[in-house]
């Protein structure tokens, strides 16, 4: 017996569960532990990024005397990411979706509040999400602005940077929370039913979990989120663009320190800016094609979480390795030391 989405939509539709189950009662159980390997390999990469970004907010604190007016906004990201990374060490990475219930299936916090925090976790989750998308464009402005003019954003410059993406971001949360509405007592049932017969041997938050299918509404969220990334990536591609052809023009003027100081930047921004196709459009994508109650795909899900909790990673990662007076702290200890040597005004490197 073959059962196709468009077959199971259109059992749901109809409320003919039983013939839903029967295909169910067909399907193997897996032979391993799809919950403990999610886990396992969440909480190594989030313990990972928390380690790394404590040890760049230590570097950011005590190796930045080139980098003061770009500081701020690295200590900012890095800050942001350690949240991003111990939140989702303790509760996942997406607790507002269908695919929730694989996450936080042993939180207890979740339990003994009687589920009422999910709609506190949702907003969080939203928050997170939003941010991700706000924080590449601010970068790119601030190193645009410190590299065109000397010194970090200032008065009218600042407000001009950071109001309007406050405003996006209050508006995106807002949207994400009140389109991730809880799912409907067919759905539940369903969804029940399915994630047993994947396997899952704890489905509790399964009755409680959030879909976007239980929602009409759920364009609202699809267009807000393509809506802030394409505003997002036009903006730093604009100002990357505007970076680069000023950079030109003074290259020849430039001392050695401050050229490698703005291309280190350069690079780190750039992975970062690319970084959220991967970690956040893409699963997306898995979570709406695998996340339904008619293709409940696990590994998809998992995978898709997986991705989502690495871009903290990335991102101290780049940061650290891209920018000269944190990388060569990092790595001291593998190398050899450095002789700095000063040459009509140039720095180098032997």
């Amino acid at each position: 017996m073959n059962l196709s989405d468009e077959q199971c939509k259109l059992l749901i539709a109809n409320k003919e569960y039983d013939r839903i189950f029967e295909f169910m009662d067909t399907q193997p159980e897996p032979g391993y532990d799809i919950q403990m390997i999610h886990k396992t390999v969440l909480l190594t990469i989030c313990s990972i990024s928390c380690f790394l970004n404590a040890v760049l907010f230590y570097l950011i604190l005590t190796q930045s005397r080139s980098l003061k007016s770009i500081k701020q906004v690295i200590m900012f990201s890095c800050v942001y990411d350690f949240i991003f990374s111990a939140y989702s060490m303790q509760i996942g990475s997406l607790p507002g979706s269908v695919a929730g219930v694989l996450f936080a299936y042993d939180n207890q916090l979740i339990r003994f509040s009687n589920y009422h925090v999910m709609a506190v976790l949702k907003t969080i989750n939203g928050m997170f999400v939003v941010g991700t998308w706000m924080i590449i464009p601010i970068q790119f402005l601030w190193r645009y602005h410190i590299f065109r003019y000397g010194q970090a954003p200032r008065g009218r410059y600042l407000y001009f940077t950071l109001i309007p993406a406050l405003l996006i971001y209050v508006t995106g949360t807002t949207i994400m929370f009140t389109t991730w509405g809880y799912a409907t007592d067919e759905e539940r049932v369903l969804l029940r039913k399915i994630v047993i017969y994947n396997g899952f041997k704890d489905v509790q938050l399964s009755e409680v979990t959030g879909t976007y299918s239980s929602r009409m509404n759920y364009k609202a969220y699809d267009y807000m989120v393509k809506g802030i990334q394409t505003i997002s990536y036009s903006i730093s591609i604009l100002v990357d663009w505007l970076m680069s052809k000023h950079w030109k023009l003074r290259n020849i003027n430039a001392n050695y320190r401050t050229a490698k100081t703005f291309n280190g930047v350069k690079k780190a921004l750039r992975i970062m800016a690319v970084g959220p196709l991967v970690t956040a459009v893409l699963p997306t994508y898995l979570i709406r094609m695998f996340g339904s109650a008619c293709s409940f795909h696990p590994w998809a899900i998992v995978f898709s979480s997986w991705l989502i909790v690495a871009q903290s990673l990335v991102n101290a990662v780049t940061t650290i390795y891209f920018i000269q007076p944190y990388r060569r702290f990092f790595f001291k200890g593998t190398k050899t030391s450095t002789n700095i040597v000063e040459i009509s005004g140039r720095t180098w490197t032997k």
